[in-house]
């Protein structure tokens, strides 16, 4: 008889600030043996292996959606800072992991990362604001410098981190931008892996390797 071992979860955080379908497809496809849980409450938290945190709409609504749900950012605090369970933010979901937005006025974030997220600067010639479409992340992080490559962007603002180290990607649009940071097993990127096709996928199959989950190479 072959040995059975606990299935791993990995939840994907649902507080109503974004379309988390194409995250939890994303996801699924490279999650290998382990189980995607959207996570509408605190439940599906208290057992995962990986978090992710998608985010879409403004810095306010995200954080609002999060303090909204009762017991919510007491488990994601818990797993996260208490426990070492890795994160990854996505977009807004990174965007919030700062101290601070400045997005309709000043909201405070999570603080996970000592930083402040702000607005790109005005339209300039053929960067023009929102950024949508493909642009480079150039990866400085060691372990996350095989997932250079292009990535799909749709965003106005950008997180400025106060400590240079948790800096591990950058984007050159008006001027090198920080598009992914981390800290131990916090990591947040500002582009859309769900919607970058095979160099989404990588990145995805990179982070799940980092919570020790093996991934699906189909």
């Amino acid at each position: 008889m072959k040995p059975t071992t606990n299935p791993q979860y990995i939840a994907v955080v649902d507080y109503g600030g974004s379309n988390i379908r194409s995250v939890v497809s994303a996801v699924r496809r490279v999650a290998g043996q382990a189980i995607v849980e959207v996570a509408d409450t605190p439940e599906p938290l208290k057992r995962a292996t990986a978090i992710l945190m998608p985010g879409q709409g403004s810095f306010a609504q995200c954080m609002n959606g999060i303090n909204a749900i009762h017991g919510m950012r007491d488990a994601l605090e818990a797993r996260v800072l208490g426990e070492g369970v890795p994160i990854l933010g996505i977009c807004v979901g990174f965007q919030i992991m700062a101290d601070h937005g400045y997005e309709d006025g000043c909201s405070p974030g999570l603080g996970w990362m000592a930083g402040v997220t702000l607005p790109f600067g005005p339209t300039a010639g053929d960067n023009p604001v929102p950024q949508t479409g493909w642009n480079r992340v150039h990866m400085t992080h060691p372990a996350w410098q095989n997932c250079s490559g292009y990535y799909y962007f749709n965003h106005s603002y950008i997180v400025h981190l106060a400590d240079p180290d948790a800096a591990w990607g950058t984007t050159p649009y008006q001027f090198p931008f920080v598009s992914a940071g981390g800290k131990k097993n916090i990591i947040g990127v500002q582009f859309h892996p769900e919607k970058s096709g095979a160099q989404g996928e990588l990145l995805l199959r990179n982070f799940l390797a980092g919570a020790n989950i093996s991934s699906s190479n189909e």
